[in-house]
C-alpha cells in the first residue's frame, strides 16, 4: 500500500513539475500576442499548437496505455487513475496514470498468489507499449521486466 502511495506522489510531482512548465510557456505567448504576433483561428500562437499537438498524443498514448493495463489485469485491476495537466485553450490532458491491482492474498492458496501476482503484473505492459514507450510504464511490472527487452 506504502509503494502504491509513493507511485501516486510520483505522478503528481511530475504532473506539477510540467504544469509549471506549460504555465511559463503560456505566459511568454500572452506577452507575445500581446505584442502582435500572429494567432490562428482559435486564437493560438505557432508555439501553442505546437504544445497542443504534443499534450493531446500524450493524452491519448497515455489512456491507451492505461486501459491496456486495465484490460489485461482484470478481474484484479481497478479502473485507471489519470494525472492532468492544464493547457492551451483552457483543456486538461491527461499526462500520466496509475492502475492499481489487488494482490491479496488467496485463501488456502499460497502458491498461486505469487502466480497471479507476477502473471497480471508482467501482463501490464504489452509488447508493443515496452517497445514503443518503456517510460510510459503504469509502475506495476518488475523493473527487471523491461531492461530484458
Amino acid at each position: 500500500m506504502l509503494e502504491n502511495l509513493q507511485r501516486q506522489s510520483d505522478h503528481k510531482t511530475r504532473a506539477s513539475r510540467q504544469q509549471i512548465e506549460i504555465d511559463a510557456l503560456l505566459r511568454d505567448e500572452d506577452r507575445a500576442r500581446s505584442s502582435g504576433t500572429l494567432v490562428d483561428a482559435r486564437g493560438l500562437t505557432v508555439r501553442e499548437i505546437a504544445l497542443f499537438g504534443r499534450l493531446q498524443r500524450r493524452r491519448r498514448d497515455v489512456m491507451r496505455h492505461e486501459m491496456e493495463c486495465f484490460q489485461s489485469g482484470q478481474p484484479y485491476a481497478s479502473f485507471p487513475q489519470y494525472f492532468y495537466v492544464r493547457g492551451p485553450l483552457n483543456r486538461l490532458f491527461a499526462i500520466s496514470g496509475i492502475v492499481k491491482f489487488d494482490a491479496s492474498p488467496i485463501r488456502g492458496n499460497k502458491k498461486n498468489v505469487n502466480q497471479t501476482g507476477e502473471t497480471t503484473a508482467r501482463s501490464t505492459c504489452t509488447a508493443n507499449a515496452i517497445k514503443s514507450r518503456p517510460s510510459s510504464c503504469c509502475g506495476t511490472c518488475p523493473i527487471d521486466f523491461h531492461s530484458s527487452r
